[in-house]
């Protein structure tokens, strides 16, 4: 493995974030989402999708992240504003996607993917810096390699969840929040 460089994305880098957001669901969410489903998924689809978001933002002051070793895209992240209406009133945070390719699963990606994402926003773990008091996002009940990296970052589920239909079969989601309380970061 390379050194790891964790930027803003760009229009260019849709390409490297659809194959990890492809290939990570495949491997993540085999036995849990209907194998023809992920089959299905084509990183060449979502590109385009990736593109036109990088390309015109949304002006909501979301932002994505790109972990970059050499010039292959490794991970990414999504963070904006939450879109759960009890947190949005609370000034959450939400991080929308993280998502690392498996061959560096384990290796630091994520949580340098995190701390940038939140240093850009000015919430390094600082109460009541930039008016954000926390970080919320959804995860699947049965992803237990992702829980337990949130758990880790300092996030915790808080009790809400719901139900998301994929591929005909109905998953669920469990709300995980990260409250900026006292000092210290991801």
């Amino acid at each position: 493995m390379g050194e790891t460089m964790v930027r803003r994305a760009v229009p260019d880098d849709a390409e490297g974030i659809a194959r990890v957001h492809t290939t990570t669901w495949q491997v993540a969410y085999r036995g849990v989402v209907p194998d023809e489903f992920l089959a299905g998924l084509s990183w060449e689809r979502r590109a385009e999708g990736w593109r036109r978001a990088l390309a015109e933002p949304s002006g909501d002051g979301s932002t994505v992240f790109v972990a970059v070793e050499g010039d292959v895209v490794v991970g990414f992240t999504s963070v904006g504003p939450a879109r759960d209406e009890d947190l949005r009133q609370r000034d959450f945070l939400e991080l929308h996607a993280i998502y690392v390719h498996p061959s560096v699963w384990g290796s630091g990606v994520g949580f340098g993917l995190l701390e940038a994402s939140f240093a850009d926003v000015g919430v390094s773990g600082v109460p009541g810096v930039s008016g954000v008091s926390g970080v919320m996002l959804w995860v699947l009940e049965d992803n237990p390699r992702a829980r337990r990296f949130y758990e880790r970052a300092g996030f915790a589920p808080d009790g809400v969840t719901r139900t998301e239909t994929v591929g005909g079969r109905e998953l669920v989601e469990l709300r995980y929040v990260k409250q900026w309380v006292g000092s210290g970061s991801i």
